[in-house]
């Protein structure tokens, strides 16, 4: 199961400004998402990933408690959000503001069916629906544009 929200324009827009990033420290990042942007603090200490490309506006959190072998699927996980959050649920273009929260995962017994293979793709269409039930909209792009 995983849940989509929305970021928020504040942390959106502290995030595109470098304020919160995935290089901070853990606990500072937490701190800071629970006093500014109040997140959930156990949902904020696990943030894992930023995307696209690993410092855009959406994030990736694990909600999830006690699942086995989790470790083993985050890198899939990852990856599959980075692949979403490039190509987004309505036009396929780079999502901004959205926040994924993995809340639930049942992985496979054997390890050969826990492959990037069989959870990337699962992975991304998990995350998909969790967009689509979220209610998307699309956003006017806006250019700012100055002559000399």
């Amino acid at each position: 199961w995983i849940s989509a929200f929305p970021l928020g324009t504040d942390l959106t827009d502290a995030v595109e400004a470098g304020e919160v990033t995935s290089m901070q420290e853990n606990l500072t990042r937490a701190r800071t998402l629970v006093d500014k942007y109040e997140w959930d603090l156990d949902l904020a200490r696990k943030v894992w990933a930023f995307g696209p490309d690993f410092n855009g506006p959406n994030i990736l959190a694990d909600g999830t408690h006690g699942v086995q072998n989790l470790a083993e699927a985050r890198q899939n996980l990852v990856s599959g959000f980075q692949w979403v959050t490039k190509e987004g649920v309505l036009t396929e273009e780079s999502m901004r503001g959205v926040g994924l929260s993995i809340l639930d995962l049942t992985l496979h017994q054997d390890p050969m069916h826990r492959g990037a293979g069989q959870v990337v793709p699962c992975a991304r269409r998990a995350m998909l629906a969790a967009q689509y039930t979220a209610a998307p909209r699309l956003m006017e792009p806006m250019f700012r544009v100055e002559g000399g």
